[in-house]
């Protein structure tokens, strides 16, 4: 579908839909790590979710992981959709390279359709607060990514634990690797995860080495393709109900 040109919205919105990214130039996605979310609001307190990883094969598509459907009251639905007007009336289009984008579809009371995007980054110059925490509030939900970061807390930040195989040499990897096929899912997904670093770090002339991991992870990614589902949760309405609506 050909993207829609950029519009300046106007009036008060009956339903937005915002599609929101974690890549950026630079940054690494591993088997499983969370690439897109994409969450649809109406006026009448419909509220439809869905997000997105990285497939285990690395070729393939990024695949839904989860999808969820929420009827909100009409305050907290009020909450949302005057924070949405008021962010959406203001914001002018702006686009900075190698930061994670988020683009938004909206559609007004009178049925004018607008579109917009920008990045999701610290040094924003409209404040994405009120309607960044309206949604993740009223949804219960804190990790959604939306149009903005949140505000940069330098004396607060703490950086991220680093997973084991960050300092594992790759024969630790590998020897670890080889006798974890029969483990549970959630350890195979990190020997994945831990194949994959070291797999895309290493940049040695040892073609054997390589084959031996290309290997062990095509073993990998085809049991756990096999157990891939989607996890659904539904509230208070079914599928069926709302995709009159969806788009």
């Amino acid at each position: 579908m050909k993207k829609p040109l950029i519009s300046q919205f106007s009036g008060r919105i009956k339903k937005m839909r915002i599609i929101s990214g974690f890549a950026c130039y630079g940054g690494r996605l591993l088997a499983y790590d969370e690439t897109e979310q994409r969450i649809t609001i109406n006026d009448r307190g419909q509220v439809w979710l869905t997000r997105y990883d990285r497939a285990p094969n690395p070729f393939y598509p990024d695949q839904m992981y989860s999808k969820q459907y929420f009827r909100l009251s009409p305050e907290s639905t009020n909450r949302i959709i005057d924070a949405g007007t008021e962010f959406f009336c203001q914001y002018k289009y702006q686009s900075m390279r190698d930061s994670q984008k988020w683009c938004a579809y909206l559609e007004n009371t009178e049925g004018k359709l607008f579109y917009t995007e920008g990045t999701r980054t610290y040094e924003y110059p409209l404040d994405t607060r009120n309607l960044t925490d309206a949604i993740r509030e009223e949804l219960g939900i804190q990790d959604l990514l939306l149009v903005g970061n949140d505000t940069w807390d330098e004396e607060n930040w703490e950086d991220p634990v680093p997973c084991w195989y960050e300092s594992a040499s790759f024969e630790e990897v590998f020897q670890q690797a080889e006798i974890g096929l029969d483990s549970d899912h959630d350890r195979r997904v990190e020997l994945l995860r831990a194949l994959e670093y070291h797999y895309w770090d290493y940049e040695g002339p040892d073609v054997e080495k390589i084959k031996r991991i290309q290997r062990l992870m095509h073993r990998y990614v085809l049991t756990l393709e096999s157990e891939r589902a989607v996890k659904e949760d539904k509230n208070s309405f079914t599928w069926e109900e709302l995709a009159e609506d969806e788009e």
